[in-house]
């Protein structure tokens, strides 16, 4: 009796080293099978562990629109073209702004005391007003006295912008691409946005 019990242990041990030997060789052909050329002659791709379904892409670039300021007469000289964005500035810190907004003369306040610093670093100030008349924005630009380039922001801006609220901020770089937006922005943030700008231009 313990002589057969011995003999089927023995028999059971087989039968698995049998089919462990069998799977080993099944992992071994089918990754012999991958390597294989394919009946087009190409060489298929090898399989990724936990490779994701999808790869995400890099978020897309977003442009500002091309923008020219309108002039305000009484502040800015008649016929003259003045683009937002120019070669010569290393970031632009375009401001949509309103006389009759009263957000905005804080922000033009605070744009007026970092102006010079910024520019020292390359840094331009634009302030366009939205959706706004020559003479009120001309009342608002003489109480304020801003040290920024500024002028009316044509219909076609704001709609490629989708009518923004008011304020808001956009940074852009050289090429266009908008690297920060602000809605509404306060004071903190705009502390913040020249932080990063003093970093960003730092020599």
């Amino acid at each position: 009796m313990k002589l057969d019990h011995e003999v089927a242990c023995l028999r059971r041990a087989v039968a698995h080293l049998i089919a462990l030997a069998c799977l080993t060789m099944s992992v071994a052909q089918s990754a012999e099978d991958q390597k294989k050329p394919d009946a087009k002659g190409e060489q298929k791709p090898e399989a990724k562990a936990n490779a994701p379904a999808s790869a995400t892409p890099w978020p897309r670039r977003i442009f500002l629109p091309t923008l020219v300021l309108e002039d305000v007469p009484g502040w800015t000289a008649p016929g003259a073209t003045r683009r937002a964005l120019s070669a010569d500035a290393r970031f632009t810190i375009v401001a949509v702004l309103a006389s009759w907004n009263p957000a905005s003369s804080p922000l033009a306040a605070w744009l007026t005391s970092v102006a010079v610093s910024l520019s020292a670093r390359r840094v331009r100030v634009v302030g366009a007003f939205s959706n706004d008349t020559a003479p009120s924005v001309l009342r608002f630009l003489t109480r304020e006295r801003p040290r920024f380039e500024a002028g009316l922001a044509p219909a076609e801006f704001l709609k490629e912008l989708g009518n923004p609220k008011v304020p808001t901020v956009w940074v852009v770089n050289p090429r266009g691409e908008i690297v920060t937006r602000k809605e509404l922005p306060n004071e903190t943030e705009m502390k913040r946005i020249a932080e990063d700008l003093a970093r960003w231009t730092d020599f």
